[in-house]
C-alpha cells in the first residue's frame, strides 16, 4: 500500500493520477487477528484516525510497475530523442568493473556492455550490485537476516472476492470519497497471514507463511489445500482456488538487509530502496520509503549540477543514512513485538487505556495529542523524517510501562472494591 510517503512523490513526479487510475484510493483497514471473518475484522480508519491529507492507494506491484513503465513510454512518444531511456527485458547485470565505469548485461546466452556515468542499483534485497561494492570496499557491510517469512502472490478477480462478502466499501477517502478497504487476516496460531489489496479490476492477494511453517513443509498439493481450508475456512476454496498454480513457484523470501553505507566511495556508484535498506514489512515502508530515496536523489541531483556524480552518490548516502536506520529499528522492534504474544497483549491494553483517556478530549485535542501517543501513526500518514519519529518513541518506551502501571493498579483496586 502507498502511504503518505509514496503518494506525495508521486505527485511531485506528476505522475499520481496514472498510478491512482492502476489501484484504488482506500481510506482504511480490516484487520483481524485470529478469524477470516470480515464480520470479525477491526476496522481501523486511516484518514479520519491519523488525520492524513494524502490518499491512501492500494496497488499491486505488478499494477504499480506496469503504470510506471506506461509513463516512461508516454514520455518517450511526447518527447521524442530527448528521452533517452532503453528498458532492457529479460536480462541480468552479472558483472562490474567499477574502475572502467562498465555493466556486463546477460541476455539469453549473450553478453552485451554498457558504459555509464551514474550507476544506481535498485535491484532488491539481494543486489548484484551491493555485493560488487562490499568486494572492492571492505568498509561496507550489510545486516541482513531471513526473517522466516515467504509469500506467494495472486490475483483474484473482484467478484471471487465479493461472493465471499470482502467486496464492501465502508470507508471514505480524504476527499470523502467511498473507498475500498485492504483485508488482513492472521490465522489463530499466527502460523500464516493473508493480505488483499484492491486493484483497479482485482485485488492482489499475498499469502504468507510465518515460523516454524516453511512452504517446503508441504510436500504435496494436498498438504497445501488442508493447511490453507483449516486455518481459512471461509476464504480458504478462493485461495485454494488460485494458489494452486503457483504450487511448484518458489515463494517469495522476506528478508532484512540494511547496508551501512548506500555509496561506493570514489566512484559515481550508489543503491537506493531495498537494494540499500530491506527491512521487515512491519509497517509497509520498504516501497514508501524508497519513492523518497528517488524524491531525494532528484533534489541532490537538481541543486548539485555542477558537482560531480560521485559528490552526488556521497551526499545521497550521508543524507538518506540516518532517517533509513530510524526506520529499520522502528520495524524491527515492531515485528519483535508482533511475535510475543505476551507482549502484544501488554501493547493493546495500553493503546486500549490511551485511547480512553483520549477520547474525553475534544477532537482538536485528540488530533495534537495523538501522534505523541501513537507514533507510528507519523509513519504513515506523514512525511515527517523517520528520526523523528523514533525519538517520539523512544519518548513513549518511557510513558508506556507507567501507563501499564497505572492500568494494573487500577484493575486491582476495581477487584479489591468487588470482592
Amino acid at each position: 500500500m502507498l502511504s503518505a510517503r509514496a503518494t506525495r512523490a508521486l505527485r511531485e513526479a506528476g505522475v499520481y493520477e496514472r498510478i491512482l487510475a492502476k489501484g484504488r484510493p482506500t481510506g482504511g483497514l480490516m484487520i483481524s487477528a485470529a478469524s477470516d471473518d470480515v464480520r470479525e475484522a477491526r476496522s481501523i480508519p486511516l484518514n479520519s484516525v491519523f488525520g492524513c491529507e494524502e490518499e491512501y492507494i492500494s496497488i499491486g506491484r505488478d499494477a504499480l510497475m506496469e503504470g510506471l513503465l506506461e509513463v516512461l513510454e508516454d514520455l518517450r512518444k511526447e518527447r521524442g530523442n530527448n528521452v533517452k531511456v532503453t528498458v532492457h527485458y529479460e536480462t541480468s547485470c552479472n558483472k562490474f568493473r567499477f574502475e572502467e565505469k562498465v555493466v556486463v548485461v546477460r541476455k539469453g546466452e549473450k553478453d552485451e556492455t554498457f558504459a555509464y556515468d551514474f550507476l544506481v542499483g535498485s535491484d532488491g534485497a539481494g543486489s548484484r550490485v551491493r555485493k560488487a561494492m562490499m568486494k572492492l570496499d571492505s568498509k561496507i557491510t550489510v545486516s541482513d537476516a531471513e526473517l522466516g517469512m515467504a509469500l506467494k502472490a495472486f490475483k483474484v478477480p473482484f467478484k471471487a472476492v465479493q461472493e465471499h462478502g470482502l467486496a464492501v466499501w465502508p470507508f471514505a477517502s480524504a476527499k470523502g470519497e467511498t473507498t475500498a478497504p485492504c483485508y488482513f487476516f492472521f490465522c489463530a496460531d499466527q502460523l500464516s497471514s493473508v493480505a488483499l489489496l484492491p486493484n483497479n479490476d482485482s485485488y492482489s492477494v499475498a499469502l504468507s507463511i510465518h515460523p516454524p511453517m516453511k512452504w517446503d513443509d508441504f510436500e504435496t498439493l494436498k498438504d497445501e489445500r488442508d493447511f490453507i481450508l483449516k486455518h481459512y475456512p471461509r476464504l480458504g476454496p478462493m485461495l485454494v482456488k488460485y494458489a494452486e498454480p503457483l504450487f511448484r513457484v518458489k515463494p517469495y523470501q522476506i528478508v532484512s538487509a540494511n547496508t551501512s553505507q548506500f555509496n561506493l566511495d570514489g566512484h559515481p556508484v550508489m543503491l537506493i530502496g531495498d537494494a540499500a535498506h530491506a527491512m521487515p514489512p512491519t509497517y509497509g515502508q520498504g516501497l514508501n520509503a524508497s519513492f523518497q530515496d528517488v524524491t531525494l536523489l532528484n533534489q541532490l541531483l537538481v541543486s548539485n549540477c555542477h558537482s560531480s556524480f560521485e559528490q552526488v552518490a556521497e551526499a545521497f548516502s550521508t543524507t538518506r543514512k540516518p532517517s533509513i536506520d530510524a526506520i529499520t529499528a522502528l520495524s524491527w522492534e515492531a515485528y519483535q513485538l508482533w511475535r510475543s504474544d505476551r507482549v502484544a497483549i501488554a501493547l493493546f491494553l495500553i493503546s486500549a487505556l490511551k485511547r480512553a483517556v483520549l477520547s474525553r478530549f475534544p477532537a482538536v485535542v485528540q488530533r495534537a495529542l495523538w501522534h505523541e501517543a501513537y507514533p507510528s501513526s507519523l509513519i504513515y500518514c506523514s512525511t515527517i523524517d523517520y528520526s523523528l519519529i523514533k525519538e517520539i518513541r523512544d519518548r513513549t518506551k518511557l510513558t508506556d510501562p507507567l501507563i501499564l502501571l497505572v492500568l494494573v493498579a487500577w484493575l486491582a483496586w476495581a477487584m479489591y472494591r468487588l470482592f
